[in-house]
């Protein structure tokens, strides 16, 4: 008898059952965190990130923004008090390579930050951050001050990626045993990048040699979120600066520590960039499916974690209805780690966590984050100064998932070399300039929306483990997305009765694991029928 063990976005498919761990604490130096099995973890515990980010080191001012209004303390006490384990903290590349003076800090309110560089000022708040347990991850936004809305690529005729890599190794030996800096954004919204292509512009090449470059010559400890392009390859429906991975379906980042690698969509709603499928007559039941297709597809693909390092908006109308859709999916998807944007008010098109007047919480938002992850991990320091993680859940003792050395399965072709520029890129596209350093859309294409939906993608996953005849369901999800693993099977096809008919299934990354997504808008029914190994049908019902 042939046993089915069905998991609709499974990252426990092979350990099934996951139980809850007391405190775990760790010696600094011992910290490890990895990317596998399609999430994040800290020392074995799967690790849930709340994140926000907080900009201002990567404009003129050379310092967070609101410094002018409270202290840094306020902030990172509200982050903390709200349930946030992680800032998400943009930096200028000029300013990792010579250090400069802050400006728009209110002394009185932050004496201690009184005659800091900005560099400094850096450090006072990434230590008073691991002071509350939150992690700090780097970004780096845009090679000088307030330029981000030009810098289309990871280099330019000022700025050739040696340079970058040199900021980034600087910015990385500063924070090297800083335990809490936990990971290195390469670089924010390359939209003039293309992906597998083997050009000069391949994104997914320069990620790696960057990405490598800082595991030789400082450390291999910090997780490396790498972002999507525009539209390279196109995006089917229109993706925003950042968000097109659709390349990693065929040419996924290769690096020498593949434990070690995020993939980090940027997604907005209508007030950042009206795309089509916002005014489609099935919005935001249309939404699944393009997410699924942009960068919701990873995890079974590669075995490594998506974590939305951008997302937000003004939480009402249009915007509100879209936030809810992604959350709704994020959640149906158990990838709800994301850094939200952000918790400045004076993002232009997004607004932030804080009012106008950087006091007065906005509690929608806030609401909306406490419902995405309700439980995210905690980091506190003991007497011992171990670092102490709470709330996270540990694999079972006898897991017979794949090593984080085996994922992903791709041919480990070293990067071409660095690319040689001559002119700063010429072919960025013509966007509307923002008084904040809020993200811009890619409107380079048409966007199809997907066609009409059976059922909403955002309805609540079930839970557990259930049994149905002889097959045990792992649930987790709605039916947009599902892995299976059959041992002994070596092909297999799937008819999960959305219209597609039979479609053979992708290989996971695990032995003996298929994967599945819907690709024509529709979502899959509860009754499955399978074929393995070219056999004779066999039909499951899933607990969705």
């Amino acid at each position: 008898m042939i046993v089915f063990v069905v998991a609709i976005a499974a990252f426990s498919i092979l350990c099934s059952l996951r139980t809850a761990q007391a405190d775990a604490c760790f010696a600094t130096t011992a910290l490890n965190f990895t990317s596998e099995q399609g999430g994040l973890w800290v020392n074995g515990n799967r690790l849930r990130i709340k994140g926000a980010s907080w900009f201002g080191f990567e404009t003129s001012i050379n310092a967070p923004h609101g410094l002018w209004s409270k202290s840094y303390t306020f902030f990172l006490d509200f982050l903390a008090d709200n349930g946030f384990n992680a800032i998400r903290l943009p930096f200028h590349l000029a300013l990792a390579i010579n250090d400069a003076t802050p400006g728009s800090i209110d002394y009185s309110a932050n004496s201690d930050l009184q005659g800091l560089t900005s560099l400094q000022v850096m450090d006072k708040i990434i230590q008073a951050a691991a002071d509350r347990g939150i992690l700090i991850m780097l970004d780096l936004h845009s090679f000088t001050a307030d330029s981000y809305a030009s810098d289309g690529l990871w280099y330019n005729s000022n700025n050739p990626e040696s340079t970058v890599i040199s900021g980034w190794t600087k910015m990385l030996q500063r924070y090297q045993n800083q335990w809490n800096v936990f990971a290195a954004d390469l670089k924010n919204e390359p939209y003039s990048a293309t992906w597998g292509t083997g050009s000069d512009t391949d994104w997914a090449k320069g990620a790696a040699r960057i990405a490598n470059a800082i595991a030789s010559s400082v450390s291999s400890r910090f997780l490396i979120f790498v972002e999507g392009t525009a539209n390279s390859p196109s995006c089917s429906d229109a993706c925003f600066y950042g968000e097109d991975l659709v390349g990693v379906a065929s040419n996924p980042v290769v690096i020498n520590n593949p434990w070690k690698l995020v993939y980090s969509p940027h997604v907005y709603g209508p007030n950042v960039y009206g795309q089509s499928y916002f005014s489609a007559s099935n919005f935001p039941s249309n939404m699944a499916a393009i997410w699924e297709a942009h960068w919701g597809y990873i995890p079974a693909s590669t075995g490594q974690a998506v974590v939305v390092g951008e997302w937000g908006g003004p939480y009402s109308g249009s915007d509100a209805t879209w936030m809810d859709a992604l959350a709704a999916y994020l959640k149906s998807k158990d990838m709800t780690d994301q850094f939200f944007w952000c918790l400045n008010p004076d993002s232009g098109d997004t607004g932030g966590l804080l009012a106008d007047d950087w006091s007065t919480p906005v509690t929608a938002k806030l609401s909306l984050l406490a419902g995405l992850v309700s439980a995210p991990t905690a980091f506190s320091v003991n007497s011992a100064g171990q670092v102490c993680v709470s709330g996270a859940t540990a694999a079972s003792p006898t897991p017979a998932a794949a090593s984080p050395s085996s994922s992903p399965k791709a041919v480990a072709v070293s990067p071409s070399s660095s690319p040689k520029v001559t002119s700063s890129p010429s072919s960025s596209p013509k966007v509307a300039s923002s008084p904040t350093s809020s993200p811009k859309a890619a409107a380079t294409v048409t966007p199809t929306p997907a066609a009409s939906a059976a059922a909403s993608p955002s309805a609540s996953p079930a839970s557990g483990t259930t049994t149905t005849d002889s097959f045990a369901f792992n649930a987790g999800s709605s039916a947009w997305w599902m892995s299976v693993t059959i041992p002994g099977s070596t092909a297999v096809q799937i008819d999960c009765g959305n219209g597609q008919g039979y479609v053979d299934m992708v290989p996971g990354w695990t032995s003996y694991m298929w994967t599945f997504t819907s690709t024509n808008g529709q979502p899959c029914k509860s009754s499955l029928q399978f074929i393995v190994n070219n056999g004779s049908a066999q039909t499951v019902t899933a607990p969705y």
